[in-house]
């Protein structure tokens, strides 16, 4: 371990994660992390492998703020944040009925009654994905909060057959890790009104594309834009991890803008 390491590692606990907002080679990265964390060249590579990114590896708050000032001295901007500020999908809140108005989304429980009111200012970034849905978390519904629809689902969730592709929006706050999930053929889209129709996909775009104006304050991944453009290749992934890594990210590019501007 370099002096640097060491001196870094005596300050405290590795709770803190580095966000990388640009694309550096992985073998500087991987020898900016071996000086100042201290870690294996390879093991280096392996965690900066997925540059603009969150680097893998936990470090702790005076590393982080180490690589952001080295970085910085690259030309690349970067971001250093508390582990357990990030938003995490484990902690999503599944959407399965909402009502929409002109001051946000209104969220439904089983009995129809109000549950929750997003206002659109709370929302900080909107992610929309594709991917196989064989790759998705079917049984989530035991393991993270729901709020179910009129039309109850069941508790668990099986992996669908074949090689469909689920559709996700997501929705993180701007002030909290608060993340909401809609998966598009989980949904009950009766607000749609008349221009619900007998496909889900068709729906879920109608849905999504009815609440964006009202979005204002929402930062949109370089995903949703695809999705907006109708540009499949922009906003497929190879799995759910993959969409919530470019989510998170420019949950974090949107609050390292903010603390900058306060």
């Amino acid at each position: 371990m370099s002096l640097n390491a060491a001196e870094s590692s005596a300050t405290g606990a590795a709770d803190h994660r580095l966000a990388v907002f640009s694309h550096i080679d992985p073998h500087d990265m991987a020898s900016l992390l071996h000086e100042v964390i201290g870690i294996l060249p390879l093991d280096g590579v392996i965690a900066a492998k997925e540059t603009p990114g969150l680097i893998a590896r936990p470090m702790t708050r005076s590393q982080a703020d180490q690589l952001v000032r080295r970085l910085h001295d690259e030309g690349i901007s970067s971001y250093a944040i508390p582990a357990k500020s990030l938003p995490s999908l484990a902690n999503a809140t599944l959407l399965h009925h909402v009502q929409v108005s002109d001051t946000g989304l209104t969220v439904l429980n089983l009995y129809g009654e109000v549950d929750e009111m997003i206002p659109w200012a709370a929302i900080g970034v909107i992610a929309i994905g594709q991917f196989p849905a064989e790759s998705s978390l079917h049984a989530i519904d035991e393991t993270r909060p729901s709020v179910l629809s009129a039309a109850p689902l069941p508790t668990a969730w099986t992996t669908d057959a074949g090689h469909r592709s689920a559709l996700e929006l997501w929705l993180l706050a701007r002030m909290s890790d608060r993340l909401y999930c809609i998966r598009h053929d989980r949904f009950n889209y009766e607000s749609l009104g008349e221009e619900m129709s007998d496909s889900a996909t068709v729906n879920f775009d109608h849905f999504v594309r009815r609440i964006i104006p009202f979005a204002l304050h929402a930062a949109q991944t370089p995903s949703t834009h695809a999705y907006l453009a109708k540009s499949l290749v922009g906003y497929s992934f190879p799995d759910q991890a993959a969409l919530e890594r470019q989510a998170v990210l420019n949950w974090v590019m949107r609050r390292a803008a903010e603390n900058q501007e306060s």
